[in-house]
């Protein structure tokens, strides 16, 4: 867990000083599930809970309620660069004072048919066939990206004390 692993210890800490930045879409792929489920049983077979599941701000507030934050707590989505976004959000969260403590995560699973066909209906994928060749995303010759999923969570990152972290130290303007 990245709490434990950043040696924090929140329950010291004032939850309103607590916040939460993940970066995700959703469910999106909960949305043809569901999709098929009205078209082949009816309007009463669809989760009741279907808009609460899929909304991408209840993913925040789940990590929020877990850890008892009660400070910034926010979803993001900027296509690609989502987790970044989640990194450096949380990071201005501490700057401008609104927090002592951030979590911020970058999640994403969004592999299923409709996704996959979409991104290569627009010649958004890869169509390189050697795997060590395919993704190279600052490649003058890239021909498209992997379509992959992920998940990073990081907790404080104004307390990070790697030398790779400097850029992010020093991300964005200062507000």
């Amino acid at each position: 867990m990245a709490l434990e692993h950043a040696q924090l210890d929140i329950s010291e800490v004032e939850p309103s000083r607590v916040g939460v930045v993940l970066a995700t879409s959703g469910m999106v792929w909960a949305i043809s599930e569901q999709g098929e489920m009205l078209k082949k049983r009816g309007p009463m077979r669809i989760d009741p809970l279907f808009i609460s599941r899929i909304a991408p701000s209840m993913v925040s507030a789940q990590v929020g309620l877990e850890f008892h934050a009660k400070g910034p707590n926010t979803t993001l989505n900027s296509a690609c660069a989502s987790g970044s976004d989640a990194l450096g959000t949380a990071l201005n969260h501490i700057r401008l004072g609104h927090a002592d403590i951030m979590s911020c995560r970058g999640s994403e699973t969004n592999i299923s048919p409709i996704a996959i066909a979409s991104n290569a209906r627009i010649g958004a994928l890869s169509k390189q066939p050697e795997p060590l060749k395919v993704s190279r995303p600052f490649d003058l010759n890239r021909d498209g990206f992997v379509f992959a999923e992920g998940n990073r969570h990081c907790s404080n990152p104004a307390k990070w004390s790697y030398p790779t972290d400097y850029q992010l130290r020093n991300a964005g303007p200062r507000m």
